[in-house]
């Protein structure tokens, strides 16, 4: 499971609820610095933040789909738009969550991407 965002408290918070469901998480502070770690391993999942600075969410998914890396994304946000998210589900994003979310929807929007298999 992989957790893309530039705010350090966002990416504790999803990275403990995450391993309190028993997932493995690797944590990425920015679309850059996660698009490099799939040269190493590329996760069951991702949790991608749409606006970041550099690469946003909706760039590392064109970035995904023209490598032909096959990868569940479910996009987070704090912006409250239609449009972001129907570019996101055109993109290949399988869910949208705003934030703040419960822990609750965020493990049924992965469980969702996943197939109901719980990421490693």
């Amino acid at each position: 499971m992989a957790v893309v965002d530039d705010e350090a408290p966002m990416r504790t918070a999803l990275g403990r609820l995450l391993r309190l469901a028993d997932c493995t998480v690797l944590c990425f502070a920015s679309g850059e610095e996660f698009l490099v770690s799939l040269g190493a391993r590329v996760p069951d999942c991702a949790l991608l933040d749409i606006h970041m600075p550099g690469l946003s969410g909706l760039q590392v998914l064109q970035r995904l789909q023209a490598s032909g890396t096959r990868l569940p994304v479910v996009l987070i946000t704090a912006n409250d738009s239609a449009e972001l998210a129907q570019q996101g589900r055109a993109l290949g994003a399988v869910g949208v969550l705003l934030k703040p979310f419960s822990a609750e929807a965020m493990l049924a929007a992965i469980d969702a991407a996943i197939g109901g298999q719980r990421p490693g």
